[in-house]
């Protein structure tokens, strides 16, 4: 037996390896687009060994290009995220992750992860779950579920907050087109069949009627009646030989109160999708100018990597800067080509179905249908399923009914938390007073659920005395590369892409703004006890340490770094201190714990808005802000 993705049975076997004799099948996959059922991953646990076999049992079903890609925790030297790719096999082989050796590194934190194949030019999707050590499954969920909400929350709030941002509203709000066309490619097999059903045998009701014809059918009173008027002498002039008969015949009448609602219902059916198709396709459009402006700078960084390997004596951070760019846009470039081919499957279908409900309402028996305004009892099951697939995507539009998101594409673990962080250090400049003034490059509630907010994402936040950019996960270039590309920012460093941070610049009464320093925040879910040791330097703390060594390149520059503090956000359950001073940085446990009653309280967000604000200065808190850090 193969793998399911929806009912359809794959040729190939996912078989996990976990501890010394336990294998554990996974069933399904999904497509790239859809919705996981968390309900049915497998769970791993963490520190045992784990492989994982990816096959076909014939040579039939073999595609040497196939793939499994399995996400990880791990980051590489260009501290790029691992995944870790083997290739379809023909018949059983295992592929060992981890095999709890002394050397060897568990490759995921508590959380789930997800799990790609690519198989004969399609792409699949399921995730699997690492259990841990230190939470059950009711808290792990739970606060999941709280994450999910408190970052959503957050999103909107910060857009709401920007009255200047009011006519982008709609547009960096509109995650419901997105999550309409997944539904309909989820029923859309169901919607062609009904329709196609109704256009072959529509209901109908016979009723009697009479036609004029060359040919003598059923005739009764009204027909030999119909002889004596004027139409009828007019036709048989006045004759005695009748050429016309007025014949008693039997028509399928469709206009009654199941099509008429049935067309009230396909009219309005044809709208939403057409006002759907034109809104991805703007987006579908925007993506296809991006993956262009991506491939011209990735063949920049091809012809500069090409004439830095023909130089000698060049810098090893130059190098490795090179390096990491080229990765990056790789991976945005396979982020984008995704989110392309994905829009462009979603269109192709939306179009075949509003096609075919145009032709339907125009070219069918629903051509002579009025309109309908009460809902008939729908006893054919045609017209009840139509009816009912409708009533359920209207509720998914903004504002009408359910405002639940039909699909919520289930993010890891480490990956929600680490957005979590971005968007409480937001909040809390909102909330301090700050306004959010720039206008956002990408749709950021849509960017949010499809795990794809952009690295390098740009937030400017301003209050009366202050500007704010707040960057994320922004990559920063050696001194060279930084001037030569007018970068404000530079490291010497090989770890250039802190998780967030944040440059102050105070006004000045010409309207100039003055630099003053950064602040950086790195989130890390896991452990403090695996970050930091009393008896050695762990690769966490020395990574950490590296952020501290950032150099500005605007006006009245200091020849010193301008970071002035390092603090790591790290979100596993504990029980002690919140905040752990360990020179020169700063831990702080940021994560909401489920206390004993199901309620959840928030470690660690009161000392996170501390550090900002002692960081601005206290001379800018207002009395909001300060009500604010006493809460």
């Amino acid at each position: 037996m193969g793998t399911l993705c929806n009912t359809k049975e794959l040729p190939f076997n996912i078989i996990v390896t976990h501890g010394y004799t336990q294998e554990k099948k996974i069933l399904k996959v999904y497509p790239s687009s859809g919705h996981i059922n968390t309900e049915q991953v497998i769970e791993l646990k963490e520190g045992l060994q784990t492989g994982i076999q990816f096959f076909v049992e014939n040579n039939e079903n073999m595609d040497e290009n196939s793939t499994i890609e399995i996400q990880t925790s791990l980051y590489n030297d260009e501290d790029t995220q691992k995944s870790i790719v083997y290739r379809l096999t023909e018949g059983s082989i295992t592929n060992w992750i981890y095999k709890n050796k002394s050397n060897e590194t568990f490759p995921w934190r508590m959380g789930t992860y997800l799990l790609k194949v690519y198989y004969k030019g399609n792409f699949y999707t399921t995730s699997f779950f690492v259990k841990p050590l230190y939470l059950n499954d009711e808290q792990v969920h739970t606060i999941h579920r709280y994450l999910e909400e408190k970052v959503e929350g957050i999103v909107y709030d910060l857009i709401y907050s920007n009255k200047s941002l009011t006519k982008y509203q709609d547009e960096v709000l509109s995650s419901w087109y997105y999550d309409y066309a997944r539904y309909m490619m989820a029923h859309r097999e169901s919607i062609n069949y009904f329709l196609l059903s109704l256009e072959k045998d529509p209901i109908s009701h016979l009723r009697g009627d009479y036609e004029e014809s060359r040919k003598q059918e059923k005739v009764n009173r009204k027909s030999i009646h119909w002889e004596y008027t004027n139409r009828g002498l007019s036709r048989n002039s006045g004759g005695n030989n009748k050429i016309f008969f007025y014949n008693h015949v039997k028509k399928e009448d469709f206009n009654h109160k199941i099509n008429q609602w049935m067309k009230t219902i396909l009219s309005k059916w044809n709208g939403d999708i057409h006002l759907v198709i034109d809104v991805i396709s703007k987006d579908y459009d925007s993506v296809k100018k991006k993956i262009a402006l991506l491939k011209v700078e990735f063949k920049k960084l091809e012809y500069r990597s090409e004439y830095i390997n023909s130089k000698t004596e060049v810098a090893r951070t130059e190098k490795v800067d090179l390096k990491a760019k080229k990765i990056i846009f790789e991976k945005e470039l396979k982020k984008y080509n995704e989110r392309y081919l994905q829009q462009a499957k979603w269109l192709e279908h939306l179009r075949a179905i509003h096609s075919r409900i145009v032709h339907l309402l125009n070219n069918s028996f629903f051509s002579g249908v009025d309109r309908g305004n009460i809902k008939p009892l729908l006893t054919d099951n045609r017209y009840y399923q139509l009816n009912f697939i409708y009533e359920k995507s209207k509720l998914i539009q903004k504002n009408q009914g359910d405002k639940e998101r039909y699909i919520k594409i289930y993010k890891p673990f480490w990956q929600i938390y680490e957005y979590y962080c971005l968007f409480i250090v937001l909040d809390g400049l909102r909330k301090g007073g700050f306004k959010l003034t720039n206008n956002l490059e990408t749709n950021l509630i849509e960017s949010y659920h499809q795990n794809t907010i952009p690295a390098g994402s740009f937030f400017s936040l301003e209050n009366s005395k202050v500007i704010i950019h707040c960057w994320y996960d922004k990559y920063h270039s050696d001194k060279f590369s930084a001037e030569r590309e007018g970068e404000l920012f530079f490291t010497p460093q090989e770890k250039k892409r802190p998780d967030i941070k944040l440059d102050l610049y105070k006004k000045q009464e010409d309207g100039t703004l003055l630099f003053e320093s950064c602040i950086i925040f790195d989130a890390r879910f896991r452990k403090f006890s695996n970050m930091h040791s009393d008896n050695y330097a762990t690769s966490t703390s020395h990574q950490l340490t590296n952020y501290t060594m950032f150099f500005y390149l605007g006006e009245n520059r200091p020849t010193r770094p301008v970071v002035e503090k390092v603090i790591c956000l790290y979100g596993s359950e504990s029980k002690g201190q919140v905040k752990k001073e360990v020179f020169p940085l700063t831990y702080i446990n940021l994560f909401p714990n489920v206390l004993d009653n199901g309620e959840i309280e928030t470690r660690g967000e009161k000392e996170v808005l501390e550090e900002i604000y002692s960081w601005i200065g206290a001379s800018n808190i207002e009395e909001e802000e300060s009500s604010l850090m006493n809460k």
